[in-house]
């Protein structure tokens, strides 16, 4: 299967390319009804749209219009030809969302998708509704912190990502134990986009950004939040270690609220799906008090 037809898998949803700032940006869209909200999904690193399927499915299903978007040089978005810095992905979002005719919106981000997410929040409080977080403190609390990265040779990762054995080896030591053989097993759905000639490139890139943010990165990220956020993390995760929430509510000015998976590591959307989607509903049931169909469907 091509990388193409990887990224644009057929499903409950419709594949879309939206001009923004520049950039074409792939965008899955599901749930289009008027009058429902919107919830912005923003994936992880090495993923792309596709890890969040399943919630898909469950937050239309739900009654929510559904907007999973690729990041800026992952999945099938432009490979930006420079680097990028966490602030530009940010704007993306923004952009993005006034693209697709959408004023107001919960915002919700894995890993780096959660940096990016977090960064939302700094930066336009006004259009968010809520962000929740998956394994992703905010971005500042990581700064100056060792992880627990697979290598951290810069050629070596390029050629490790290209080949597919990085993404394997990240998705498998991440996750929690027990889910180890499910996520080797979706190791070359999310390889094979980063096959794209300058792919690997554009992908790392965008990892850094979110990893070291710049001077005018950390200058948004000192302001205040002023919409709730929800952050989730696996205790299981093989990459971002507990200590780096502890200073989340004192970095956002927010009181965050920390929701815990037992077993779950680093993609807890992949790794307890259901769980995840849950979470995700009973989330939007307090968001949207008086929306039909946000209430829990457990």
């Amino acid at each position: 299967m091509s990388a193409a037809s990887q990224v644009r898998t057929a499903g409950p949803w419709v594949h879309r390319d939206v001009h923004a700032r520049g950039v074409s940006f792939h965008v899955v869209v599901a749930g289009d009804k008027p009058g429902r909200p919107t919830v912005f999904l923003l994936h992880d690193f090495p993923l792309n749209w596709w890890s969040w399927r399943e919630q898909i499915k469950a937050l239309s299903d739900g009654g929510f219009r559904v907007i999973a978007m690729d990041l800026r040089g992952m999945g099938g978005s432009d490979l930006q030809p420079d680097s990028v810095e966490l602030l530009d992905l940010a704007e993306d979002v923004v952009a993005v969302a006034n693209a697709t005719g959408t004023p107001s919106y919960t915002l919700v981000g894995a890993g780096i998708g959660g940096a990016v997410a977090w960064t939302v929040a700094h930066l336009a409080p006004a259009e968010l509704r809520s962000v929740v977080t998956f394994a992703a403190p905010h971005p500042l609390s990581r700064v100056g912190r060792g992880s627990s990265d697979v290598t951290r040779v810069p050629l070596s990762r390029k050629r490790k990502l290209r080949s597919g054995s990085l993404v394997e080896s990240m998705l498998t030591s991440w996750c929690g134990p027990s889910h180890a053989n499910h996520m080797s097993g979706l190791a070359e759905q999310y390889a094979s986009p980063l096959r794209r000639v300058f792919a690997a490139n554009a992908a790392l890139e965008v990892e850094q950004a979110t990893k070291k943010p710049s001077s005018a990165s950390k200058k948004v990220l000192e302001g205040r939040v002023e919409v709730p956020v929800w952050s989730v993390r696996g205790m299981r995760d093989g990459h971002v270690p507990p200590s780096s929430y502890a200073d989340d509510s004192t970095l956002s000015g927010q009181v965050v609220s920390h929701v815990e998976l037992a077993e779950s590591g680093h993609f807890p959307n992949e790794e307890e799906p259901e769980a995840v989607s849950q979470i995700l509903l009973d989330h939007l049931a307090t968001t949207y008090p008086d929306r039909e169909g946000t209430r829990s469907q457990g």
